[in-house]
């Protein structure tokens, strides 16, 4: 079934971007309409990582989320830095900030400025922006979510909080946010997969990901240790 959709989502989305760079190569730079082409293109690219990230969720085996830790085995040399994916991921969820009238801010420590995480710029890129989605999907009428960036103790890895001051998550379900197909959404706005993908991009990173209480007990807090690179 999932090489079946991904076949059949993967046809219209060549279309899309190969259009999308023909466009792009008969606007001159500077053109009005390059910027958002070139983003079209750049999301299309995305999207087609995003089904291979979905292929490979439910084909491959995990054993790192047996016992997720900053110890386990790291991806491949680390090509990320925090502040320039964590700036991205504020442009790319504009559109559905606006939508619900949320304020997104955004934080990274001086000291990560050249420090390279061990995980792929676009598997990072999808969990923060999924997480951030999520606290935005939360709210009925504006709200705020913290975004930021940290070293933990001893250096060894990032820490990266996405923080909301919405209604939260129930205790009894928070065991279960990270389960495939699990979700406190209403039917028809949520697959259940979004949290359960965040956790295999950030186990195969070598990482962790949990769920806290957000600030002064309001909201939800998600915590997101990645190793650096060696």
């Amino acid at each position: 079934m999932s090489a079946q959709v991904a076949h059949e989502i993967n046809n219209p989305l060549t279309t899309v971007l190969g259009y999308a760079k023909l466009l792009i190569e008969d606007k001159p730079e500077g053109h009005p309409d390059r910027n958002a082409l070139e983003l079209i293109a750049d999301e299309a690219e995305r999207m087609k990582k995003i089904i291979g990230t979905l292929l490979e969720y439910a084909r491959a085996p995990r054993p790192s989320e047996t016992a997720i830790g900053v110890g386990g085995a790291a991806s491949a040399a680390g090509t990320t830095r925090a502040e320039p994916v964590l700036r991205h991921v504020a442009a790319l969820v504009v559109p559905q900030l606006k939508k619900v009238r949320a304020v997104l801010t955004t934080d990274t420590a001086p000291e990560l400025r050249d420090t390279l995480l061990a995980i792929e710029p676009s598997a990072l890129q999808q969990v923060l922006v999924n997480l951030v989605q999520n606290s935005a999907q939360a709210f009925t009428d504006g709200g705020t979510i913290t975004m930021t960036a940290r070293p933990t103790p001893g250096g060894i890895a990032t820490l990266i909080t996405v923080a909301d001051d919405g209604p939260g998550i129930p205790v009894e379900a928070r065991t279960k946010v990270f389960d495939p197909f699990y979700t406190t959404k209403a039917p028809g706005t949520g697959t259940g997969l979004g949290l359960a993908v965040c956790k295999h991009l950030v186990a195969t990173a070598g990482g962790s990901i949990e769920l806290l209480d957000g600030p002064n007990g309001r909201g939800v807090e998600f915590r997101v240790v990645i190793p650096n690179s060696l």
